[in-house]
């Protein structure tokens, strides 16, 4: 969990919502850096499609909210 804080805390540095840094970075469009970027995070986290989970995850988590 305080992984997905940190990269959410810059998330809201960068773009100025909370969103986790990985889930940026799967919805943004395909370049070297992106692919890079998600190879990367597969590899640190010993974790296939990283950042499409994490995107997955946030995506799901915001539908809740606008839902309440």
């Amino acid at each position: 969990m305080t992984h997905w804080r940190i990269s959410a805390a810059f998330g809201l540095l960068l773009t100025g919502r909370p969103i986790p840094i990985c889930a940026i970075a799967y919805a943004a469009p395909n370049c070297a850096a992106r692919r890079a970027f998600i190879r990367a995070t597969d590899w640190w986290f010993c974790e296939d499609q990283h950042a499409r989970r994490i995107w997955l995850t946030w995506r799901v988590g915001r539908a809740i909210r606008a839902a309440v």
